[in-house]
């Protein structure tokens, strides 16, 4: 019987020893929960720029952004910027420590390093660039991307190289280097671009201006993802109303920037289809030896279409800066 009171007391002595030490402990998870991060971005001379943000690699807003999250380690992602260098933090991400309650302030800043560029309407702008056609093209960027934001137009090679252009069926040709103004009229061209089969818009020549390339699947995969994903992203990246598409221009709002029209295709065997209706461009990755990955947009639907077709039918390029 005195052992159990001894055990009992000694016990007793044990938490009461101990409790202030424990406390600490109580109080600290009572204080979990949510805190606040407002995030910033500006240049050396505290002009707000348009920064992507991300927070612990889920994209959070452009520039300026207040968001809350859990009490804890967040890391912070500034994304890259045309014209703009990132000044601090060097790496571009930087880890903070967030307090339940608190509210906890995270700047990065850039210095510009050229002339041009801009934002307008919430969309970053990137250069203009001229291809060795003359033809002048704008440019957007799009999360850690730049894209020319109007269908090519050109019809030679870097080097100068003439693109031929032909009125044949061409399904037979295993390497068919052709470009088409939609149903041979330049007014089309003007306004959508030219349509270019798989090889030449692969040539080792080049077709995109200097600096810049056909995008890879991949390179799609990232605008599309970044944007929110295949099933959201087509409204996003079409011209908004009705003067190039057709209606309805299903979900069109151009948010993007990317200003997609619809410029058709010409097929294989020779007929031209769908100007107005669909847009398709290509990207630089195979599929099989006769077919290639692509993108298709259409006046009837707000998502983006990841599909294959054969190398020489006559799709749409854009280019994405190296």
């Amino acid at each position: 019987m005195k052992k159990s009171i001894r055990k009992v007391l000694f016990l007793t002595l044990i938490f009461w020893l101990f409790a202030p030490v424990l406390a600490p402990f109580s109080a600290l998870a009572a204080k979990a929960g949510t805190g606040t991060l407002v995030i910033t971005t500006q240049d050396t001379s505290k002009k707000q720029v348009a920064a992507p943000i991300s927070v612990d690699n889920v994209q959070k807003g452009t520039g300026k952004v207040t968001v809350n999250v859990t009490a804890g380690t967040h890391e912070v992602k500034f994304g890259d910027l045309t014209w703009y260098t990132i000044v601090s933090p060097r790496s571009g991400k930087k880890s903070v420590q967030v307090r339940a309650g608190k509210t906890t302030p995270v700047t990065a800043t850039y210095k510009k390093s050229s002339s041009g560029g801009g934002t307008t309407g919430g969309v970053v702008t990137g250069p203009q660039i001229t291809d060795i056609d003359g033809n002048v093209y704008n440019s957007v960027v799009i999360g850690t991307q730049t894209w020319i934001k109007e269908n090519l137009k050109v019809t030679k090679y870097r080097d100068g190289t003439a693109i031929p252009t032909t009125t044949v069926d061409i399904s037979a040709e295993t390497s068919s280097a052709y470009q088409w103004a939609y149903n041979g009229d330049e007014s089309n061209a003007a306004t959508y671009g030219r349509l270019y089969t798989w090889f030449a818009a692969t040539d080792s020549r080049g077709l995109c201006p200097a600096g810049w390339h056909l995008p890879t699947d991949a390179e799609w995969t990232t605008l599309t993802d970044y944007l929110g994903g295949e099933s959201v992203v087509g409204g996003k990246m079409k011209e908004a109303g009705t003067t190039h598409w057709a209606s309805p221009n299903t979900s069109a709002d151009n948010s993007s920037g990317f200003t997609a029209l619809p410029g058709g295709y010409r097929s294989l065997t020779g007929p031209f289809d769908t100007i107005g209706y669909t847009g398709r461009w290509w990207s630089a990755t195979e599929y099989t030896a006769t077919n290639a990955w692509l993108r298709r947009l259409s006046s009837d639907y707000g998502y983006v279409n990841r599909y294959d077709l054969g190398k020489s039918n006559g799709f749409s390029v854009r280019c994405v800066k190296d």
